[in-house]
């Protein structure tokens, strides 16, 4: 694996997630859990580094400030990074971060992308954000080459502060039900204020998703909570972080997963999709940047 530098070893480890500014951080939950626990982001790494068959072009999608996007780019060596978001003012600053940034909404349009054109394809921390996966599932199955690599993070429902929080009788910390209002929440829980996720899913049901898109599980990881310190009761705080980290060695208890999983066939859909056409045979990105979304 390389880095700007040279190769990685682990005595070497990726610039990720150093370097990442406030900003950064800010908007990515995936960058807040690797700033707390680099060894997560180094081991995540290490599995899609063995899984890449190929490295000329990679895509992230929800690429937002594109911090994530340059430092993969960087650290696996990728002859050219391309990234999808909604937020115009963020992609550009991924621009002047040096990716191909298009805007267009993920979970209803194409991507604007020719089939089997992608080595690798990301997406840390934007499924939580849709009403359905399947588009996004279906669209990254189509432009990546069979043998391709898909790593995606998501908040876990079945997390365990959502399990005791629902036993309770509490709403579930990260499925929020207000886009102003935080209601419901267990007092315990540090982070008081809408995290603006519609829904998200447990590891069963995303391993089986994955599977009917036509990816394999590689490997999945757990994160742990690195927000815990800011509960203010030293009692509470110790008792719920030393339980985060018993339960969160299960990665279906963990409050985030990650996934590396392969491309291993085409859905029926995309299969149909790989008959000759303009731009499926020209093996190269649709060029230009898609019209605005109004």
């Amino acid at each position: 694996m390389l880095t700007s530098e040279g190769p990685l070893t682990l005595d070497r480890p990726p610039m990720f997630p150093d370097g990442a500014s406030e900003q950064d951080i800010e908007s990515s939950a995936s960058l807040f859990i690797f700033k707390h626990d680099r060894n997560l982001a180094l081991r995540l790494i290490s599995v899609i580094n063995k899984q890449l068959e190929g490295r000329e072009r990679l895509i992230d999608l929800g690429v937002g400030y594109g911090f994530i996007a340059k430092s993969l780019k960087e650290t696996f060596g990728f002859r050219e990074a391309l990234g999808i978001d909604e937020d115009e003012n963020r992609l550009e600053v991924a621009r002047g971060r040096g990716i191909k940034a298009y805007q267009l909404d993920l979970e209803n349009d194409p991507l604007p992308f020719s089939d089997q054109t992608a080595d690798l394809a990301t997406s840390f921390g934007l499924l939580n954000y849709f009403k359905s996966y399947d588009n996004l599932l279906s669209e990254t199955n189509r432009v990546l080459k069979l043998g391709g690599v898909f790593a995606l993070s998501v908040p876990n429902l079945g997390w365990w502060v959502n399990r005791v929080s629902l036993g309770l009788g509490y709403q579930p910390p990260n499925i929020s039900v207000s886009m102003k209002h935080t209601v419901g929440m267990p007092s315990f829980y540090p982070r008081q204020k809408p995290t603006k996720y519609i829904h998200t899913v447990t590891l069963r049901a995303l391993r089986e998703l994955l599977e009917k898109y036509g990816f394999k599980t590689v490997r999945v990881f757990g994160g742990r909570e690195p927000s815990y310190d800011e509960i203010r009761n030293r009692i509470a705080r110790g008792f719920v972080k030393t339980t985060d980290r018993i339960l969160s060695r299960s990665v279906g208890l963990s409050v985030r997963l990650f996934i590396v999983s392969k491309k291993i066939g085409h859905t029926e859909q995309n299969q149909s999709s790989l008959e000759p056409s303009i731009t499926s045979s020209l093996n190269l990105p649709t060029l230009g940047r898609p019209q605005h979304r109004q």
